[in-house]
């Protein structure tokens, strides 16, 4: 980035920032691969201009120099609750396959009066309970992590927060 001047701003906000410019890059991605190439004559139409994919990629080089910096300012900072940060994901995950989990037990009809009996080694009121005792767990980490968020300060460059902005 061209200016070096920092400010202090939470980490929590550096994340807002990161999303941010995470969705204009995509944008400006979309905008590059539509209007890079397009049938002559449509550049300038009635005095309206389409997108100008040059300006547009150099808009996006920025904005990826941008979010490099910030993903880095958030790792810097997160390194002291990175295991947390892990854990949940995890704990995320784990919900996730529980949920999706096939928990079919008992018969059922099949074709030609074939009928199927299915045996569920872990039942539906357990993935239930274990659900719900993940969901208290994550809770917790979640707090954890939404206090050091907003209490943990990085410095991110003006010209990041300006592209950001």
């Amino acid at each position: 980035m061209e200016s070096k001047a920092t400010e202090p701003i939470s980490l929590a906000k550096a994340l807002s920032v990161k999303n941010r410019l995470a969705g204009r890059l995509a944008q400006a991605r979309v905008n590059i691969e539509a209007y890079n190439s397009v049938l002559s004559g449509q550049r300038e139409e009635e005095g309206r201009r389409t997108v100008d994919a040059r300006a547009e990629l150099d808009r996006f080089l920025r904005l990826q120099e941008a979010l490099v910096a910030v993903k880095a300012a958030v790792q810097r900072a997160n390194v002291a609750i990175y295991e947390d940060v892990l854990r949940l994901a995890e704990k995320k995950s784990l919900i996730q396959m529980l949920n999706g989990l096939n928990t079919k037990h008992g018969a059922e009809p099949g074709y030609n009066g074939v009928e199927y009996r299915f045996v569920a080694t872990i039942a539906k009121p357990e993935v239930l309970d274990m659900v719900r005792r993940l969901e208290a767990e994550i809770d917790k980490l979640q707090d954890r992590l939404n206090q050091y968020n907003a209490t943990t300060q990085v410095d991110l460059p003006r010209s990041v927060l300006d592209l950001a902005g």
